[in-house]
């Protein structure tokens, strides 16, 4: 399918608030509305609401469901309790990843998956190709998703869902909810480093939904600048960019996703073997010490001269005032505080291996 210039239900409601739009992961969306800055710091400070219904949300069904999704992922989903959310990946049987997602468990033989939009159609024909006829998969294209951060995003969402009590509603885990009549998914899981929630709900619900939160004090619209730079500063990956199908989850950093006790998964051999023999390289973060900026791609070196990485997210932190990055490097440079240098444009950046989170 063609996903050139597709928009979502909330287009409209971008283009009246004055947002700058971007075709991104084939759909028409805001990259910022007053400032990719100021939406990154309102978002730290207060509650931020993203429009992310680019990205893609499944249903798997089945007795056989859990066992499954524990062929394609590196944990067993038979002993995540109802009603959690668990971060995970997709593998290649080269032990790549083809995927990050979110799964929910909604019940013993009901999951909900939320994938990358930019990754959705390749993710669907997986899905296809290694779930058994037994085990149904819907595509839920019918639903649209928001994302609700920050440290006032509680509040916000209190106002939205006053059944809800969001004391109990701990982060990696939904409950069922209604608005307007309407019933609606709502998870506390997040991409930013904040406290967040996201909501599913049928698109012709998107709009009202949208604005009613639009309406809610400390609540401003962002854009996917901000997105992107407040993953950043605490080190999420971004499919594509800081992983892919030559990286693996102890090389991204994301061994703990890996169940020490789960195997026979697709991929299990190469990343077991990684588990036990250590990895060439690793993701770090890089915290740059002189003045500039290092984008993807940029050349890591050796304070020698020898070159032992690229950095594959870098950019400007608005909480910190300052550059940072993250990116691959050997091993045996990956200490946190051991001196890099970073080519930009020609330039040598002095830089430093650091914590992925760069806010802790």
């Amino acid at each position: 399918m063609d996903n050139k210039n597709l928009k979502t239900p909330l287009y409209e409601h971008h283009i009246k608030s004055g947002a700058k739009m971007v075709s991104f992961s084939g759909y028409d969306m805001p990259i910022q509305y007053e400032g990719i800055k100021a939406e990154h710091l309102h978002t730290r400070a207060s509650c931020g609401v993203f429009d992310v219904s680019h990205m893609g949300q499944f249903l798997i069904k089945g007795k056989r469901a859990a066992e499954e999704l524990g062929k394609l992922t590196p944990y067993n989903f038979s002993k995540l309790p109802v009603h959690k959310c668990r971060y995970t990946v997709f593998c290649t049987p080269e032990g790549g990843i083809i995927d990050d997602l979110i799964v929910t468990k909604l019940a013993d033989d009901a999951f909900y998956l939320v994938v990358n939009g930019a990754t959705l159609e390749g993710d669907r024909e997986w899905l296809w190709k290694n779930l058994p006829n037994d085990v149904t998969l819907e595509d839920m294209t019918e639903f649209g998703l928001i994302a609700v951060q920050g440290p006032k995003a509680e509040e916000a969402m209190h106002l939205i869902f006053d059944e809800i009590e969001f004391s109990i509603l701990k982060k990696m885990n939904y409950v069922d909810a209604v608005f307007e009549g309407h019933p609606c998914r709502v998870t506390r899981t997040g991409y930013t480093g904040e406290d967040g929630f996201e909501i599913s709900i049928a698109n012709d619900m998107i709009p009202a939904l949208w604005e009613d939160l639009m309406a809610k004090p400390d609540v401003k619209p962002i854009g996917l600048g901000a997105r992107d730079s407040l993953r950043l500063e605490v080190g999420f990956p971004l499919y594509g960019h800081d992983m892919d199908h030559n990286t693996t989850p102890f090389e991204a950093s994301l061994g703990w996703i890996v169940d020490k006790t789960h195997d026979g998964y697709i991929g299990c051999e190469l990343i077991e073997g990684q588990r036990n023999q250590g990895i060439p390289r690793k993701r770090v973060g890089l915290t740059i010490l002189d003045k500039g900026i290092a984008r993807e791609g940029a050349v890591i070196f050796s304070e020698n001269g020898e070159e032992i990485g690229k950095v594959t997210s870098g950019g400007f932190s608005p909480t910190l005032d300052r550059a940072v990055a993250m990116g691959y490097v050997s091993t045996s440079s990956s200490s946190t505080d051991t001196p890099v240098l970073i080519d930009v444009r020609g330039r040598k950046l002095k830089a430093k291996v650091s914590p992925l989170n760069h806010l802790k």
